[in-house]
């Protein structure tokens, strides 16, 4: 029996398509020819199948195939039947299950947890690739954590908002594409309210009319959720608004908190 590759990759499968060759001689080698009776034919299956004259075959699909074989001389005689398991991966694994990060939303801290769930594959998932980037990476690129569906202590480069990238690795070695499992979105930098008085003025900071306080809250990173205020000690007020105007008309010194 000829295989075509002669062998596996160290993982026992096949990465590409075998083709399987017989030949059959009669005696050991050096026999002269006419001193034995030569073969009369050869025999096989696959599996569990039938068998059947020896041909050439093909194995282009994903599995495990078990080739059994014999030789028959003129004379009768029967070779003891031999036995050949070829394992066939020539596919990529499928992209991962219900890929996430955690939290999934913004965060002041840097410290993320990729989960996933490994799909069927014909040999098993052996490890996975994970990338951080705006862009698809390149195949096997970023870190490797091998035999595992959980990857803690994951940190954003920097503030922002920062896809995770997924790829497979099965056990024959081929590698998935990558997939998007989510985003680390870190902001630690806290917002900033500014404050602007409108109104008309008179001397030594003092206001001679009503005033208009308007607040501004503004953060460059996950965005404004929340403006709280209030005016000389009383109640908190609170808008999801950017902006908010305070109207102040009561004569006096007037605190404003926010």
């Amino acid at each position: 029996l000829t295989l075509t590759p002669p062998q596996p990759q160290p993982s026992g499968y096949f990465t590409m398509s075998v083709s399987a060759q017989f030949q059959a001689v009669d005696g050991p080698p050096g026999t002269p020819p006419g001193s034995v009776s030569g073969v009369a034919q050869t025999w096989m299956r696959v599996d569990d199948g039938p068998w059947q004259p020896a041909a050439p075959l093909q194995f282009d699909d994903d599995g495990l195939r078990t080739l059994y074989y014999f030789s028959i001389d003129v004379a009768g005689n029967h070779e003891i039947s031999h036995t050949e398991a070829i394992s066939v991966d020539v596919n990529p694994p499928p992209a991962p299950i219900a890929p996430a990060v955690q939290p999934a939303g913004w965060t002041g801290e840097n410290s993320f947890t990729l989960t996933w769930q490994n799909p069927d594959d014909t040999n098993g998932i052996a490890g996975a690739w994970v990338a951080i980037g705006a862009q698809a990476p390149a195949p096997g690129t970023g870190t490797y954590y091998p035999d595992t569906t959980l990857v803690t202590g994951l940190a954003a480069p920097a503030e922002g908002s920062w896809p995770v990238w997924l790829s497979l690795v099965d056990g024959a070695g081929h590698l998935g594409a990558p997939v998007q499992a989510g985003a680390m979105q870190f902001d630690s930098t806290p917002p900033v309210v500014q404050s602007e008085l409108a109104g008309d003025t008179g001397n030594d900071g003092w206001f001679v009319g009503p005033v208009q306080a308007t607040l501004t809250n503004s953060d460059g990173g996950s965005g404004p959720a929340l403006l709280r205020y209030r005016l000389d000690g009383g109640p908190w007020q609170q808008t999801t608004n950017t902006q908010v105007v305070v109207p102040i008309s009561e004569p006096g010194k007037h605190t404003l908190s926010y």
